[in-house]
């Protein structure tokens, strides 16, 4: 009984030992509301933050704009070691527009954001999560992973924040009442 447990043991951690875990890419998007340069077009901007993954050339990303909800698709920056491009949704086709990057280069930088501004068309106040697929241009344009953006965490004040105004109101009172 003992050999059998210690020879399932010796096979689980050879199975661990050689099993790659993977993590799935993460883009994080912030939607900013631009100034309208045309009363009637609301202006909007992307920045795109891209984690959770190791690029090398010709590996890159496709991020969706949904045919009837954007136009005017317009790249503004990137990470360098990237080319970026975007198409606009095309409803004679009918077609969704995309903005893509593909890395040129093995580990581009992904310290600075991926930023698109566009032209909202939906009926929501603003726009929100896309569907994206990260792809192998080596690879006949495999698709390697599929997903969809999620919004960026919103920073939470400081601590300090609230502590330094509630100590100052509680040394204030304790003034105030030996005072009075």
């Amino acid at each position: 009984m003992n050999k059998i447990f210690m020879t399932l043991i010796a096979a689980f951690l050879t199975i661990l030992g050689t099993t790659t875990f993977t993590h799935a890419v993460t883009i994080q998007y912030t939607a900013s509301d631009l100034p309208d340069v045309d009363p009637n077009q609301d202006l909007w901007q992307y920045s795109y933050q891209v984690s959770d993954h190791n690029f090398s050339n010709g590996i890159g990303f496709n991020i969706t704009f949904e045919l009837g909800l954007y136009d005017s698709l317009s790249p503004v920056s990137a990470p360098g070691g990237w080319d970026v491009i975007s198409w606009n949704p095309d409803p004679t086709i009918p077609d969704d527009g995309a903005y893509d990057a593909i890395a040129v280069t093995d580990n581009p930088p992904l310290d600075a954001p991926f930023v698109v501004q566009f032209v909202w068309l939906g009926s929501d106040p603003e726009p929100g999560s896309q569907p994206f697929a990260l792809y192998d241009s080596n690879n006949n344009w495999q698709t390697i992973e599929t997903g969809n953006t999620v919004p960026s965490p919103v920073p939470l004040p400081s601590p300090l924040l609230f502590f330094v105004p509630g100590a100052a109101g509680l040394l204030w009172a304790k003034t105030k009442a030996k005072k009075g």
